[in-house]
């Protein structure tokens, strides 16, 4: 099972949090959320390194696609600072590493991504959910 976690939720809650509307662009630092292994027979967790990838890391919703019988591919929601992207990261099974293929960067059509499913891997074709702005409705 592959797991997605925050690095510090508390501290991403109030300051880079895009689905709660915290849009505070001027965090110091890399936000770096966290991918883990996790062994339901063992019940152990492994943190993933994630090799070829250098700037934000602020997960959301994912889909996982087996490439092969040694090789998964995960295509994540990215919420960066500089605008929400899908990313493409393969998984070799057994490994404790993630490595960064590819960004999708689209503005026009990636505008508020929360969740990817994969359609073809070969083609890169997925579907990707969008809202359209965080609305906070009180008075009902």
């Amino acid at each position: 099972m592959i797991l997605a976690c925050s690095h510090n939720i508390t501290e991403r809650a109030k300051l880079w949090f895009p689905a709660l509307g915290h849009n505070n662009k001027n965090v110091t630092g890399t936000i770096r959320d966290n991918f883990f292994i996790y062994d339901i027979k063992q019940n152990t967790k492994t943190k993933l390194n994630v090799e070829n990838f250098d700037t934000d890391l602020v997960v959301h919703g994912f889909d996982l696609v087996q490439k092969s019988e040694e090789e998964l591919l995960l295509y994540s929601v990215n919420h960066r600072r500089t605008g929400s992207v899908i990313e493409r990261f393969s998984y070799k099974i057994g490994t404790t590493s993630l490595k960064h293929k590819k960004t999708f960067n689209n503005q026009a059509v990636l505008w508020a991504p929360n969740s990817v499913t994969v359609i073809d891997h070969n083609t890169n074709t997925f579907y990707a959910s969008n809202v359209s702005s965080t609305r906070y409705i009180t008075n009902l």
